[in-house]
């Protein structure tokens, strides 16, 4: 055989026998992300097969007239065949008009790759945050051995000069990896240089962010983005004042000066901390830091921050939840003085002389009544009137002598722990009384104070809201983390009401001093008169209302006598008492007409919270028809008495049947559950105005005489159409309340979702949760077998293995899913009730063990709701017209 017939074996060109056009060389298809993994399996792919030189550039094209060039061209179609097959259908579709191998190559290089550092980031974060958890030894080590020898191929050093580059890039990463998230932008555009800025650029770019921040916006706006670690960032430095880039604003005010109305020292107090929160007073670290070029120390300080708008205060009722921490002097074993939330009559700064014990509100020349205003004190430190060096006070028109005071330590919280502490504090408008709620962040909140106080006598109707704060003797930082404050407007009463009242009072006025005689009467008996009118007007004005709703409704529930519903419960004999609640008592019934038999539930005449569910139970579930929800049958509003009629449920609530002796088959258990989705995909999407429930438990879902769910209990309902706030009040039961709502006081359809999947596991268990956040609760149970590849090893023993395993499995999965503690990850009811009727519907995925709890907050506005947020992040929630239940019914 002749020389020249001997194929070259080490050629680029030679193709082996096996080689065709649809040969896939990796596993994976590249769809982008993972650009970097899909590079080098294919590099080495090619180079296995000495292809390498077609994409890498160092294999040149022959001339065309040489023989070899048909071999190159043959060779290099194919290669490019394999490449297409190994990426997504629409990426080879953008790519079909290539002819070049080498411009494929660098088409997909230029698209996907952006350096390095990003992957390099990721893979820090993943390595610094990586625990064994349930995995074993040699898992875990797989795991990191793999994030080991991906950061040492990335990282790869050949010379001392590359090492001092990796060296000055690691301090990058840590400084990056630090950041609180609302540098989240910025940061990911620092990782897309190549090569990275050095570490004294990187702080640069971060600081001038960071004062950008500060300067370039409203205060309002200023204390938002300081304390929100989620806020939005801008990607250039671009000055708000003239709209040119290339400088923050503080240096163009320095030329033109500083608009009307800004003054540059309203914020002097104020400084921005590395974590995101913002400082009240000045840090004693700061300050301590300062004291070569600064000898005033941080003793005797007060610093203030406002919203640079005013928000109604009444007739209004709000809501407001701030987490704060307070941290001591290093230098010294003592603090003082403590720091308020403080609603102002102006937004001028705290009095010149109230610093210490005074926490910025007043000083001497402002005490007894010369400003009018409302502060929360949280004090740190014990003066003369004070209970103990760790209290709440409520302040209106001095400090020295509060309202209301109680220690902390009644609630176990240590304001000088150190720790980050969540307070709440909600104004009822309606019935005049604040409530205090406080607990270390990340756990419920608890109620803790309530006063009851008359807003109007106590500010103006428009008032500024924030914070002041102050040291004395002994020196501390105050520190603001998150804050939400939310208020809304609550409708005057009828005008038919009020113009009769308003002349009333005016001829009683002047009557009154000529009738010498009635002068006792007038003095003694008349308020009383008149408060029993004004009771006796509102009950006929809110009997009038109700009549006119339900008389324009369809299907609405019909008007009983007192008399009527007296007979047939037989005068509310205790025979027939089906069971009692918090605000009032259940008897059964029976109504002549036509007969039926009845479930009456009286509410207790001195409820003021049951009189106003009453009437939202009327005006939210009186409109509702479903299978799957109690039917309101009628009501009756008569003197005190108050009386909501609904249908017999022969089996009574759900609760009856968990954790105790009588026993439901799975296949009952399956349709109760599947009932209950059902009636919630009814009042999430299709009743017309969305439904929150709120208050979904066993004790809520009634069972019909073939065990049929009918969910009930609609007093702590609310409707939601598409603009504002729903709620601002807490309101549930502990172990059913989704996190969020335990620590925004906000409910969403998703938070009904949580309060089902609870259902769910209690329903599949056999037993009681023992609620939000417990040691060995039943949460953590099923999520540990579930962990385990065991979760039907949590299912009611009771039931003796008489059920189908794949649905129990199925069922126990949705449960969980609903239970996720990020809403956002919850499924919606109606893809729930999918899965329950359809045993091929895919299931939602879950995390391989139980994620860890998140933390949100809300904010919303509308015409009627003022909604100020400086939380972490946020999410719309909507407040129905209530076109069906009037605000001013709920007075």
């Amino acid at each position: 055989m002749a020389e020249s017939s001997i194929p070259n074996l080490h050629s680029p060109y030679l193709l082996h026998p096996s080689d065709s056009p649809s040969l896939t060389l990796v596993n994976g298809l590249l769809t982008g992300n993972n650009y970097p993994q899909w590079e080098r399996a294919m590099t080495r792919a090619l180079n296995a097969k000495n292809k390498l030189g077609f994409v890498d550039g160092t294999l040149q094209r022959p001339d065309p007239t040489k023989p070899e060039y048909t071999q190159w061209n043959q060779t290099k179609d194919m290669v490019l065949t394999w490449i297409l097959n190994s990426i997504s259908p629409s990426l080879a579709t953008s790519l079909e008009y290539h002819t070049d191998l080498r411009d494929v190559w660098v088409d997909l290089f230029s698209r996907f790759f952006h350096g390095n550092n990003v992957r390099i980031y990721q893979l820090k974060r993943t390595l610094s945050s990586l625990q064994q958890t349930t995995n074993s030894v040699h898992d875990y080590y797989n795991r990191m051995k793999q994030i080991w020898d991906e950061l040492g191929h990335l990282q790869q050093s050949i010379d001392l000069k590359a090492l001092q580059q990796q060296a000055d890039d690691e301090k990058v990463f840590q400084f990056l990896l630090g950041l609180n998230d609302s540098f989240a932008s910025l940061r990911t555009q620092i990782l897309a240089m190549d090569p990275l800025p050095p570490i004294g650029k990187v702080f640069s770019i971060l600081f001038q962010e960071e004062q950008q921040r500060l300067l370039n916006i409203r205060p309002s706006e200023t204390i938002a983005l300081a304390v929100r670690p989620g806020g939005c960032l801008k990607s250039s430095f671009k000055c708000m004042a003239c709209g040119k880039e290339g400088h923050t604003r503080d240096r163009c005010w320095s030329i033109v000066g500083y608009p009307p109305g800004r003054n540059p020292r309203s914020i002097n107090q104020l400084s921005i901390l590395g974590n995101g929160s913002l400082s009240i007073t000045p840090d004693p670290d700061q300050d301590q830091k300062q004291q070569a070029s600064d000898q005033n120390l941080p003793n005797n300080k007060v610093g203030r921050v406002l919203h640079n708008q005013s928000v109604l205060a009444w007739p209004a009722s709000f809501s407001t939840s701030f987490t704060v921490r307070i941290l001591k002097d290093v230098n010294s074993s003592s603090y003082g003085d403590g720091m308020a939330f403080i609603m102002a009559e102006n937004d001028k700064p705290s009095p010149p002389e109230s610093y210490g014990s005074f926490l910025g509100i007043l000083d001497q020349s402002t005490q007894g009544g010369q400003l009018h205003q409302l502060a929360v004190e949280l004090d740190t430190y014990k003066n003369e009137n004070d209970p103990d060096a760790n209290h709440i006070a409520i302040d209106t028109t001095s400090v020295l002598h509060p309202v209301a005071q109680k220690s902390l330590n009644c609630a176990g919280i240590d304001l000088k722990s150190g720790r980050e502490i969540t307070f709440r504090l909600d104004y009822e408008g309606w019935n005049k009384v604040l409530h205090i709620y406080v607990a270390y962040a990340g756990e419920p909140l608890v109620n803790f104070l309530n006063h009851r106080f008359i807003m109007k006598k106590t500010v103006p109707s428009s008032v500024y809201v924030g914070f002041t704060a102050s040291t004395g003797t002994y020196a501390e930082a105050h520190h603001l983390l998150s804050w939400n404050f939310t208020t809304y407007e609550l409708p005057m009463k009828s005008l038919k009401y009020g113009e009769e009242n308003k002349i009333r009072n005016i001829m009683l006025k002047a009557v009154v001093p000529v009738i010498g005689g009635l002068f006792l009467f007038a003095a003694f008996g008349l308020p009383f008169v008149l408060r029993a009118r004004k009771r006796r007007n509102d009950r006929v004005w809110k009997k009038e209302d109700i009549e006119m709703l339900t008389r324009n409704a369809a299907n609405a529930p019909r008007m009983f006598t007192h008399r009527q519903l007296s007979k047939a419960t037989h005068s509310f004999n205790k025979g027939n008492l089906l069971g009692t609640g918090g605000f009032g008592s259940v008897y059964k019934g029976v109504i002549s007409d036509p007969p039926t038999t009845v479930a009456v539930k009286r509410i207790s005449a001195t409820s003021k919270q049951g009189e106003k569910e009453y009437l939202a139970e009327i005006c939210t579930i009186g409109r509702l028809r479903h299978k799957n929800l109690l039917q309101l049958q009628g009501w009756c509003h008569e003197s005190v008495n108050l009386l909501l009629v609904y249908d017999y449920m022969p089996n009574g609530s759900l609760d009856r049947f968990i954790g105790k002796d009588e026993l439901l088959d799975w296949k009952t258990r399956y349709k109760i559950l599947t009932g209950l989705a059902s009636a919630l995909v009814y009042l999430h999407e299709e009743c017309g105005n969305p439904v929150v429930h709120r208050d979904v438990k066993p004790n809520n879902v009634m069972l019909d005489s073939e065990y049929n769910a009918h969910l009930g209990d609609f007093g702590l309902a609310r409707l939601l159409e598409n603009e504002a706030s729903v709620t601002t009040m807490i309101a549930g039961t502990p172990g059913y309340l989704a996190p969020e709502v335990s620590f925004t006081g906000r409910a969403t359809p998703e938070s009904d979702v949580y309060s089902f999947g609870m259902v769910v596991l209690e329903l599949v268990c056999g037993r009681r949760s023992k609620g939000f956040m417990e040691e060995d609760s039943l949460v953590d149970a099923v999520w540990g077998l579930y962990e385990k590849g065991a979760v039907l090893d949590c299912v009611d023993k009771k039931l003796e293995g008489n059920f189908n395993g794949e649905q129990v499995k199925r069922t126990l999965l949705v449960g969980l899913a609903c239970l996720h503690p990020d809403y956002t990850f919850r499924p919606r009811m109606r893809k729930v009730v999918q899965v329950f009727l359809n045993p091929d519907e895919p299931l939602m995925k879950l995390p391989e063990s139980r994620p860890s709890a998140i933390s949100l907050s809300f904010h919303s506005s509308s015409a009627s709701t003022t909604t100020t947020d400086f939380a972490s992040s946020s999410a719309p929630l909507t407040r129905g017209s209530m076109e069906s239940l009037p605000d001013a019914i709920l007075e």
